[in-house]
């Protein structure tokens, strides 16, 4: 029968993922999927402020009696993923035990499923970030800080708290940093912290260097504040089979169940610095009895008030379509070419 290691391999894969990846203790662990595929979070929403009337007889003074609404964003764990491969005894033995199931697991994990779960999580929370900013120029050392200047704007004016940033930066980027005199870097947390790759701190936010191929086309950071952003894990098995009929020998399998996410209401919070030569999407246009014009961009909409880029009623679509009835909340958001980077804003008009 097989021989299943995963109950021992498992706690150490857990830690080493933290430990050898980008993205695994940045992400908020707020909300948990164990025992279920979908995770509905339900945002309340606030009410208007009115002139008290004092004088008011038949009404009430405080203003109108409205219900408070709320919306829902609906988060399912799609991302269903596995290997399998053989270590042959044979050839294990006559090339020096190079080939090691244990070490060969390692390997795997280091070179394949820990570089992609990085990329999938960047490439989510920015095609679902709430803001963005754009260079005006090819990157260099003056707008690189004056970027992050900008980003850092934009969370402090969401009343987003100052602990819990963290910046990721590409390699290029970082390195135009280093050479603004303005900007003062610090080596320390480098040597003392366990998260991959953290560099500094840059106005209270973490900074992170990673690889340029870790981001999306077009990017060239990603400033966030972690309780807005989502990576949940709901399954990893590793195992070592080392007793079957199919290879003298030890068959590695693996399994990881995951998915990432960006909370609707906390998705301001999330900022990418673009390059100035991305792919660049007009905003969706909308004619009163009319047609939303959508063409030239992929786009998801609804008529019901939700956020598009989570919302379990938007309609993707990529040509315009036919107004609705007049006073028809419409909100759309454009992806660019590759449909990774939402880079015109989300817009809510009155068809």
């Amino acid at each position: 029968m097989a021989i299943n290691k995963a109950e021992k391999f498992s706690p150490k894969v857990v830690e080493r993922f933290k430990e050898k990846s980008y993205t695994a203790k940045m992400a908020s662990q707020a909300y948990t999927w164990d025992g279920v595929k979908t995770v509905n979070v339900y945002s309340v929403d606030t009410a208007p402020l009115y002139d008290y009337n004092r004088n008011a007889t038949t009404t009430s003074r405080f203003g109108p009696l409205t219900d408070l609404t709320d919306h829902l964003q609906i988060m399912p764990v799609e991302q269903d993923k596995s290997f399998r491969f053989a270590v042959d005894a044979g050839d294990n033995s006559e090339q020096m035990g190079i080939k090691a199931a244990n070490s060969t697991l390692t390997r795997q994990m280091d070179e394949v499923v820990y570089p992609y779960l990085d990329k999938y999580n960047f490439a989510k929370w920015i095609k679902e970030a709430g803001q963005r900013i754009a260079l005006s120029a090819a990157l260099n050392a003056n707008n690189a800080l004056e970027a992050i200047q900008d980003a850092t704007e934009k969370l402090d004016e969401e009343a987003c708290p100052d602990n819990g940033r963290t910046l990721y930066v590409t390699t290029e980027f970082m390195k135009m940093l280093k050479r603004n005199p303005l900007f003062v870097y610090t080596d320390k947390l480098a040597n003392e912290a366990l998260v991959k790759g953290n560099f500094g701190e840059l106005d209270g936010a973490n900074i992170v260097e990673v690889p340029k191929k870790y981001f999306p086309a077009g990017v060239h950071a990603l400033f966030f504040y972690k309780d807005a952003c989502l990576a949940p894990m709901k399954l990893q098995n590793y195992s070592i089979h080392t007793d079957t009929d199919q290879v003298d020998g030890a068959i590695i399998t693996g399994r990881i169940l995951h998915d990432a996410f960006v909370l609707d209401g906390k998705a301001k919070a999330v900022v990418p610095i673009l390059a100035s030569n991305a792919t660049k999407t007009a905003n969706p246009t909308v004619a009163a009895n009319g047609q939303i014009g959508f063409t030239g961009m992929t786009v998801f909409y609804t008529y019901d008030g939700t956020d598009p880029r989570s919302s379990g009623t938007a309609i993707e679509t990529s040509s315009n379509v036919a107004a609705p009835n007049a006073g028809t909340l419409v909100t759309a958001v454009g992806y660019n070419a590759s449909n990774t980077v939402a880079w015109s804003e989300t817009v809510q008009v009155q068809a």
